[in-house]
């Protein structure tokens, strides 16, 4: 018998080598006939295997088809290698289906089939990382993401790491945790340049400035794009379209919109030449809001639809719907807003940005303002207020509830310890035996350690709520703050707007700048800002740079209309929408930040 199996084996392999694809396939599905006749499992799965290698990439279906048997067969003979690969190739070929359910089954069967291949098992529990994090079950990706770094860091496979960090700083990039984002994503670069691979590289940098321009925190942003141009000397179109899309960022943050919009445009026609579908999406992303910024909504519109097309993240696709319903309302057409209104919400409950989610509540209370629902426009701009802190409220109180649910646990044992010692007892008694005095000792004992216990537990809850409460202290102004104060800011403004000014007594400030002066009327000016040595004063659409003192335009603006509210700005309270826990926003759309010494001086300028 295996003589014949011997020959067998070598005819066909004799006849592979010169046998076209369907021949070869023909072949194989021969001796499959053969093997299955003589019931020989073991060579059987590898010749089906033989076939999977043959039809992968090329022939999906049917490779499923043969990776389908071929897993049935290694459960047959309970053979570890085999059950490892095939659920592990099912499960990569049903998640690019989009069959999550299906592909966390298999990969639990690789998983279980762990100890055979190492570096299998723990790609086995990336990919099942990776699917719950598409999925919005954070808790479980990180999970298996830990499991994964562990049996990487023993593999030594700093491919395998890089890939892994990379994955990992995109789950935190999902909850707002800009530091563990960066943190991972910095790991991943150091693999990357050790690896001499510069490509990713580069993009695990780039991926570092998006995430602190998300964060509004653009020096640190253009710190990482400069190094990257000094550090590499040739670029590809995929990287200048990159570092194109950054640099148009920062031209928008220093007020320079035309030249901003000139680099988004050369980034998307780079993107569009090599046909890079993310970066266009972001390219008109970027564009439209500049247009609508400048309330060109029409234009605006545009460019979103445009962009559209290019999307393929979820979280993308979300804020691209805020945007299009947002352009309809700003040009009247409340009925095509809730098209993208619509839209936006059926993705809503698997958003957890924190960022998005505030942007989406404040389109929907426009919206519901457009519509004639005051109501639901109220409730949704306290939505926008809660959610400014929301998620990180959140945060705080999971890992409150683990604490409290490790001592509830620890609770539940001590107790039932110490009932089994009462039952102990009783049946001591029944049996009438003397309880001497070293057994009275011992639960006496145990009764003082589990006091003990509970003294130290009382000691932790107290820690806990000293925590929270110090967190709690961070905040400039406390929730309960907020709505009495934009109360005030409102009735504030409105009768700043009522008060009526003699055309005699109309205070301007003059503005030098580039060799010009602008006489603007107090009124007109929203906040200013110091910058470069001078100080760039906002009115109108527009801004203006002047090599004035921001403390010296402070005196020109003595006025009950203005106050400080950090080092670098001064606002007119008759601009300001709203005020949140550490930031006020603007009513043209800016967002300004507060300074925790300068919260008196906003509070009295608003009671006044």
């Amino acid at each position: 018998m295996s003589l014949r199996i011997t020959l067998i084996a070598l005819f066909t392999l004799l006849l592979f080598s010169t046998l076209s694809a369907q021949s070869k396939l023909d072949s194989f599905i021969n001796v499959i006939n053969q093997w299955e006749e003589e019931k020989q499992d073991s060579n059987l799965y590898n010749t089906y295997y033989d076939l999977i290698k043959m039809t992968y990439g090329k022939d999906m279906d049917t490779c499923q088809h043969f990776l389908h048997q071929s897993l049935a067969i290694a459960k047959k003979i309970e053979f570890k290698p085999g059950l490892q690969k095939s659920s592990y190739l099912l499960a990569v070929i049903n998640s690019k289906k989009g069959d999550y359910e299906n592909s966390l089954e298999l990969l639990d069967i690789c998983i279980q089939a762990y100890p055979h291949s190492l570096k299998r098992h723990m790609r086995c529990l990336k990919m099942k990382g990776d699917i719950n994090r598409k999925s919005v079950n954070y808790d479980e990706a990180k999970k298996y993401y830990d499991e994964a770094e562990e049996y990487g860091v023993k593999a030594k496979d700093t491919l395998f790491l890089g890939t892994l960090y990379n994955s990992r700083a995109i789950l935190y990039e999902d909850l707002s945790q800009l530091d563990k984002s960066v943190e991972n994503y910095l790991k991943s670069a150091e693999i990357d340049k050790d690896r001499g691979d510069l490509n990713g590289y580069f993009f695990s940098i780039i991926n570092i400035a998006s995430q602190y321009e998300a964060n509004i925190d653009f020096e640190k942003a253009e710190y990482y794009v400069n190094n990257l141009k000094t550090e590499l000397d040739t670029l590809t179109d995929l990287q200048r379209a990159s570092i194109l899309q950054h640099e148009g960022v920062f031209c928008q943050e220093k007020g320079d919109d035309d030249q901003a919009i000139v680099k988004f445009k050369e980034s998307i026609d780079l993107a569009q030449k090599i046909n890079f579908k993310p970066l266009m999406a972001i390219g008109y992303l970027n564009a439209g809001q500049i247009f609508f910024k400048k309330s060109q909504f029409e234009s605006a519109y545009n460019y979103f639809i445009s962009g559209l097309d290019y999307v393929q993240e979820e979280q993308r696709l979300f804020n691209y719907y805020i945007w299009l319903a947002d352009s309809k309302i700003m040009f009247g057409d409340c009925v095509g807003a809730k098209k993208w209104a619509d839209k936006a919400d059926s993705k809503v409950s698997t958003i957890r940005n924190y960022l998005f989610l505030r942007r989406y509540y404040a389109v929907i209370s426009k919206y519901y303002a457009c519509i004639d629902k005051p109501d639901l426009s109220a409730l949704a701009i306290q939505n926008t207020l809660t959610y400014s802190d929301s998620f990180y409220f959140e945060r705080r109180e999971v890992e409150a509830n683990k604490i409290e649910a490790t001592f509830q646990n620890k609770i539940k044992t001590d107790s039932i310890n110490f009932l089994s010692l009462q039952n102990e007892k009783h049946i001591l008694e029944i049996s009438r035996r003397n309880i001497g005095l070293g057994t009275t000792c011992i639960i006496l004992l145990l009764l003082g350690m589990l006091a003990r216990y509970y003294l130290k537990l009382s000691e932790k809850r107290k820690e806990l709520n000293m925590f929270l409460e110090s967190q709690n202290e961070n905040l400039i102004f406390q929730n309960n703050e907020l709505q009495k104060l934009n109360g005030q800011l409102e009735q504030k403004a409105q009768t700043l707007a009522n008060k009526p000014i003699p055309k005699t007594e109309v205070k301007e400030l003059s503005i030098h700048s580039n060799d010009k002066t602008f006489f603007v009327p107090f009124d007109k000016i929203k906040y200013a800002q110091a910058e470069d040595d001078g100080t760039r004063v906002f009115f109108d659409d527009i801004s203006k740079w002047t090599k004035s003192s921001l403390k010296k335009f402070e005196k020109e603006l003595e006025d009950e209309s203005f106050v400080r509210i950090s080092r670098r700005v001064v606002v007119n309270v008759k601009h300001i929408a709203w005020i949140n826990t550490n930031t006020l926003k603007m009513k043209a759309g800016a967002e300004l930040k507060i300074g925790r010494t300068y919260k008196e001086l906003i509070k009295s300028a608003i009671e006044s």
